[in-house]
């Protein structure tokens, strides 16, 4: 989850019909990845610009929030600022991102310092760590880490070690929150939105453990670890060696960029995360991504994502690579891929068709997991709830949480009739 993610998503400007939406979100995309590589394409940025031309007031504004949602405001800004003019973009677009990427870089500040301090503590405690997703991205992938907006900070912490964990993060101020499936939510006490754009230094910067690294989608897990330890070469962690290979890091990103794809809810950012990390890898370790990913139950969440990224945003991934993960991927969701695109698996996607009650179709390789693909859709568990209720989930009123459930599943069923009988 991003910082932006504190308030409603805005969609690109209605004036824009659907081909333009599109092309201006992939354009905008491949833009980010130059600028997060320090490869600018002027010819790219011309094009940008262009598409931006005289919008000026509510149109301008919706395009600044949309940027920041997609999580890309900072990384684009310096390229639309050198474009401003009287024939090119209107000078609001550029302000509205440098007040973002402003916003970005006070804040990326202060969670490289949250980063360092708990890196001292989980030390001291004998934790063997590793950050993970944007928190190792922004330090090890990114030309500089001010530009890549972030939440919160999540690290992998070995299960048996999470008691000396939260020793380790309370000594710093930290308190025990919510715990769902996948992590350990760490807050400091008092901390509140200040901000609702979400991009400031002093909005929550909560700390999010996690005792299995992976990623799961509708009860089905992928245990980035265990691949990493048992395929990719190297120990899972050490506390000398906090950081993963980036093999085994190309796997997670891409895999949680699937996710969000799959219950479309992706942002931007996410297939910029893959496109960048993917510019970066040697052969050898897109080999080491072939042979760990290269089954059933793996290539399907990493295989989409690299997919997508590589057909909207010109990431650099292997032929071979795509063509062998393909070759385990089940056909209905390959067929699903090939029926959308970059912008229409957004939250605020153009027309896009909600894949609630296509995922039993497409996700599970056999009726074992169609069981419980069905189960986690109808009736989660209770700590599945915890991510989209929170409040209800991880507190006495948690009954609340099936019950907006229900309601959420009654209106998702409607919304699918109303485009079954409208097509």
């Amino acid at each position: 989850m991003s910082a932006s993610a504190f308030n409603a998503p805005p969609s690109i400007p209605s004036a824009l019909d659907p081909p333009d939406r599109l092309a201006l979100a992939r354009d905008v995309g491949r833009l980010a990845v130059g600028a997060a590589l320090g490869l600018p394409d002027d010819a790219l940025v011309r094009r940008v610009a262009e598409r931006l031309g005289g919008r000026t007031g509510a149109a301008a504004e919706a395009f600044g929030r949309w940027a920041e949602q997609e999580g890309v405001a900072a990384l684009i800004a310096p390229s639309l600022r050198r474009r401003v003019g009287p024939d090119r973009v209107s000078a609001v677009i550029p302000d509205l991102l440098d007040d973002t990427a402003r916003r970005v870089a006070l804040r990326a500040l202060a969670l490289s310092d949250d980063r360092a301090r708990s890196q001292s503590a989980l030390a001291a405690e004998g934790v063997p760590w590793r950050p993970i997703k944007g928190a190792w991205l922004a330090d090890n992938a990114y030309r500089s880490p001010d530009v890549r907006p972030m939440a919160d900070t999540d690290v992998f912490v070995p299960g048996a070690m999470l008691a000396a964990a939260d020793r380790a993060l309370t000594s710093l101020g930290y308190a025990r929150g919510v715990q769902s499936w996948k992590h350990i939510v760490y807050r400091r006490p008092g901390e509140a939105v200040v901000d609702p754009r979400g991009e400031h230094v002093d909005n929550p910067r909560p700390m999010e453990v996690h005792p299995r690294w992976g990623d799961a989608f509708r009860g089905v897990w992928l245990d980035v670890g265990a691949m990493d330890g048992e395929r990719l070469g190297g120990p899972p962690y050490a506390c000398a060696e906090p950081w993963p290979d980036r093999a085994a890091m190309m796997i997670h990103v891409a895999a949680h960029a699937t996710v969000d794809a799959l219950g479309r809810r992706l942002r931007l950012l996410a297939l910029v995360d893959a496109a960048v990390l993917a510019a970066q890898l040697t052969a050898a370790e897109w080999q080491a991504v072939r042979r760990s990913a290269g089954n059933a139950r793996a290539a399907r969440f990493v295989w989409p994502a690299l997919a997508l990224a590589r057909r909207d945003l010109g990431a650099a991934i292997p032929d071979d690579v795509l063509a062998t993960l393909a070759g385990h991927v089940r056909p209905a969701l390959r067929r699903w891929l090939d029926d959308v695109d970059v912008d229409c698996v957004g939250r605020h996607g153009a027309g896009a068709r909600r894949s609630f009650f296509e995922v039993p179709r497409i996700w599970p390789i056999d009726a074992r997991e169609r069981r419980t693909v069905w189960r986690w859709i109808l009736w989660p568990p209770r700590a599945a709830l915890v991510d989209r209720e929170p409040r209800w989930a991880s507190s006495a009123l948690w009954p609340m949480a099936y019950a907006r459930h229900t309601v959420f599943l009654g209106r998702g069923a409607c919304r699918r009739l109303r485009q079954r009988r409208g097509a």
